[in-house]
């Protein structure tokens, strides 16, 4: 199966929960037989590479722009809406996602691709 990971930290810029289990859940599936992505950010410009077999495909980090007299917007948002087009564009069989923001690229996914989340 081809399976995409959606989650806005990934190592190795963050080593802590969820970033840690998306990283091992990644290496265990392609232990298995499967092509996995996973969809994160990484500081300054976006990068694609290869670990041991999973695609990282990191995109650059952003606030929203509708927020910019906020602090400070949290990735989850804009992470979802980066995602989107590469959701609709790849076959995925399977995509997860580890938080709720994602939630309208999922459904869009289903709804316009079929593939199950």
């Amino acid at each position: 199966m081809k399976i995409a990971l959606l989650w806005p930290d990934y190592w190795p810029y963050v080593r802590r929960g969820t970033e840690r289990m998306t990283h091992d859940i990644a290496h265990h599936l392609v232990g298995q037989g499967h092509e996995v992505h996973v969809l994160t950010t990484k500081p300054g410009r976006g990068a694609v590479r290869d670990e041991d077999g999973v695609r990282v495909v990191m995109f650059p980090q952003r606030s929203h722009p509708l927020f910019t007299k906020a602090r400070w917007v949290p990735r989850f948002d804009t992470h979802a809406v980066q995602v989107l087009p590469m959701l609709l564009h790849e076959r995925y069989d399977l995509i997860h996602a580890f938080f709720y923001t994602y939630a309208p690229a999922l459904a869009a996914a289903k709804r316009l691709r079929g593939t199950r989340y």
